[in-house]
């Protein structure tokens, strides 16, 4: 599910392919390793649509010495010949320990309540703007670009991409030393909205986050992606006019 999101920025940006990720991409086949019953305890796949998946080559659970395997890609039947009398499928995980509500944001006028709620004010002293949250995100695609000479006297080099992050000083910088949302609060605005707003909006099939949980887990100072979407929902609530 998070490539898929990938593709939607890679391939179908406005009809734009990136060749470099779509060659990639073209030559990348999954293995999916099946889950606990109900996720890990920051989960919340589920409430996002994404406990289960089809497009995948093969499966496997880890059992007490042994591993059972799920083939769907012919071309990997080969090394498991032996064991068809194994009827092994991957259980879809369909209900986490965790849930969350995505909020109904459905008009510009609310968009623009949400940008000045005061809960933002509350990630001010509290995130630490260290990126953890994105470098761990299986959703997140910013990047930026670092040229590398290969010797120190050699103009020979390349041009690499490198993960940039909106919760790091630099990311907004413009020309005459401009620079936006430098307040922690304003970063976690920036963050939330797009993974569960702007991505969908633009896309319309799928929100950006698909709650693998992993910006919670990371976060040196325990601030909760989970949490804060829920109770994002329930200020939203109050603006469309009531507590759901």
């Amino acid at each position: 599910h998070s490539i898929k999101r990938y593709d939607d920025i890679f391939l179908k940006n406005g009809g734009f392919e990136d060749s470099y990720y779509k060659r990639m991409r073209e030559k990348t086949k999954f293995v999916l390793i099946e889950c606990p019953k109900n996720g890990w305890d920051t989960c919340f796949c589920a409430s996002m649509g994404t406990g289960s998946a089809d497009e995948y080559a093969f499966g496997v659970k880890f059992l007490d010495g042994e591993v059972l395997v799920e083939t769907k890609d012919s071309e990997f039947n080969t090394y498991f010949a032996g064991n068809e009398e194994l009827e092994f499928k991957v259980t879809p995980v369909t209900e986490n320990v965790r849930t969350v509500r995505i909020p109904e944001i459905n008009d510009k006028e609310t968009q623009i309540a949400v940008k000045s709620l005061e809960m933002w004010k509350e990630f001010d002293k509290r995130c630490l703007m260290c990126g953890s949250c994105t470098v761990s995100c299986s959703t997140c695609t910013c990047f930026t670009t670092y040229d590398m000479n290969y010797t120190s006297d050699s103009n020979a080099g390349e041009r690499r991409r490198i993960n940039a992050s909106c919760h790091v000083d630099g990311y907004t910088d413009m020309a005459g030393n401009h620079s936006f949302r430098k307040a922690g609060g304003e970063r976690m605005r920036f963050k939330v909205m797009h993974k569960i707003h702007d991505h969908k909006k633009r896309f319309k099939e799928h929100h950006m986050c698909v709650g693998c949980g992993r910006c919670d887990d990371k976060c040196p100072v325990f601030i909760s992606f989970a949490t804060t979407v829920n109770k994002l929902a329930a200020e939203v609530d109050k603006l469309n006019g009531g507590a759901k």
